[in-house]
């Protein structure tokens, strides 16, 4: 939590809130969580302004880890997840490929304006199941809260 937020003990929070800072310089790719075994090349991060098109690039390797981190806050908090085929598609009756999290997020004024920019990563399931015990994992080797537990 940053030291704004109402839950924010500094007591408590100091190493935790100085790690999760310090990811606002690290690439998702090479962020402290991933113990040297970076995500995979399916993982896909772009900007996305409607209409949507075939021009949505890659652009994860040069994304900061709280870039990506945002995402998928924001998307798990508003539900924003979609189930993709391999095509990348979300069609009814096709296999699950890929987990997408999408997040609106407006950088400039001419984007508020026009309300239409997203952010979308993009990663296979498991890879998402090895991120999420990963981070866990390193979350909680900071001292201080005692209602984070190890992961195994």
């Amino acid at each position: 939590m940053g030291s704004k937020h109402p839950l924010y003990k500094e007591t408590r929070d100091v190493d935790l809130f100085r790690a999760l800072k310090s990811l606002e310089k690290e690439n998702f790719i090479t962020a402290p969580f991933w113990n040297g075994n970076p995500p995979n090349d399916a993982w896909r991060f772009s900007r996305i302004i409607h209409p949507m098109g075939a021009n949505a690039r890659n652009s994860l390797q040069r994304r900061k880890a709280d870039q990506v981190l945002r995402v998928f806050r924001n998307a798990l908090a508003h539900g924003n997840i979609v189930y993709l085929n391999e095509s990348g598609f979300e069609q009814h009756g096709t296999k699950l490929q890929f987990l997408g999290f999408l997040s609106r997020y407006e950088e400039t004024d001419e984007d508020r304006e026009k309300s239409e920019t997203y952010r979308l990563v993009t990663t296979p399931e498991d890879e998402f199941l090895r991120f999420v015990k990963l981070w866990a994992k390193w979350v909680t080797k900071f001292k201080g809260d005692d209602q984070l537990s190890e992961v195994t």
